[in-house]
């Protein structure tokens, strides 16, 4: 008999935006109690951290482990355009896992899993707004389920 393990864990998004930077853009050092999701749009972004330091170019993603300071800044002379969301996990061998797995690395498109998040990261993106009414928020919840 095949089974699954038992599975009891909750994973939240939240704080997503897309911005916009201008050439010379830099943010404060800052940690956060969830993970970091950080896809580059357009341009370049170098990301340094207690843990490394890291070029992201567009196309890239990377992950910010919960509790990690870090500082973002914009390289060279174009505009930086970039994707992030907080999202959280409840399970500690999942943020183990993911932490091992991913921390001070960049997923690119030769990664077995960048397809995949590729297609979710995209179909967030999509969701964005800068107003929402309640139908909004049900059918985001529905899609990132």
């Amino acid at each position: 008999m095949k089974r699954l393990p038992l599975i009891n864990t909750q994973f939240t998004l939240f704080s997503g935006h897309m911005e916009t930077v201008p050439p010379g853009w830099h943010w404060k050092p800052e940690a956060h109690l969830a993970f970091e999701l950080m896809y580059i749009v357009s341009g370049t972004q170098r990301t340094t951290s207690e843990i490394g330091e890291l070029v992201t170019h567009a196309g890239e993603f990377i992950i910010i482990p919960p509790g990690i300071r870090h500082n973002n800044f914009v390289v060279g002379n174009q505009p930086l355009d970039y994707f992030a969301i907080h999202f959280n996990l409840d399970d500690p061998s999942f943020k183990y896992m993911l932490t091992r797995e991913y921390a001070n690395q960049i997923v690119r498109p030769d990664w077995a899993v960048y397809p995949d998040l590729k297609a979710c990261t995209t179909q967030l993106i999509t969701l964005f707004s800068t107003k929402y009414g309640l139908t909004d928020k049900l059918n985001i919840e529905m899609r990132s389920n």
